[in-house]
């Protein structure tokens, strides 16, 4: 007989029902509580990475001639700026120039972290603000900066998230920066 009385009155008691509550809600509340965090993180990570690049672009821009040690320089300096490891960094500096045989903007000189030339010269520049070259007879800095962030709390789960930002230019002291392998080579 107290089996049964126990059985129907199972649902009118209300002993440890907040707790089981609170148990079942708990993990949600955490994982909104990191990933609010986490997404905040990514969104600083992706505007520090914006105002480095236009840093980058802005330095670059100073100067009429550069080297690849200047640039790697710059580089290393951005990145302790922005607070983002230079190792998960990647960068390409070029220059456009306007052709008027071709009647196109083409790259004049490129270059990348490791000093190599990832755009060929003479090839052809699309999507630059080309009437600006065209008009001002002028170079085109253009820096466009990669970086894999990740966190230590959701790498495991998301992964690196890749940031890419593209920033250009016109230089301030001159019409055309030259890249050269040394300053002393630019004269």
């Amino acid at each position: 007989m107290n089996l049964f009385k126990n059985i129907l009155s199972f649902g009118e008691k209300e002993c440890g029902v907040s707790t089981t509550e609170f148990a079942l809600i708990l993990p949600v509340l955490v994982a909104m509580f990191f990933g609010i965090i986490e997404t905040g993180d990514a969104v600083s990570a992706k505007g520090r990475l914006e105002n480095a690049t236009n840093t980058f672009v802005d330095l670059l821009t100073q100067e009429e001639d550069l080297t690849p040690i200047m640039i790697s320089d710059l580089s290393v300096g951005i990145a302790r700026i922005a607070q983002i490891e230079t190792s998960n960094l990647a960068y390409t500096i070029t220059s456009a120039v306007y052709d008027p045989s071709d009647d196109r903007v083409e790259v004049a000189w490129s270059i990348d972290q490791n000093g190599g030339s990832p755009n060929a010269e003479g090839d052809p520049i699309h999507g630059t603000d080309e009437d600006t070259i065209r008009q001002t007879m002028a170079s085109l800095i253009i820096v466009e900066v990669e970086y894999n962030y990740s966190s230590n709390v959701s790498s495991f789960l998301v992964g690196e998230l890749a940031f890419r930002s593209i920033s250009s230019r016109l230089p301030r002291y001159t019409n055309s920066i030259r890249l050269c392998p040394t300053l002393a080579t630019c004269s």
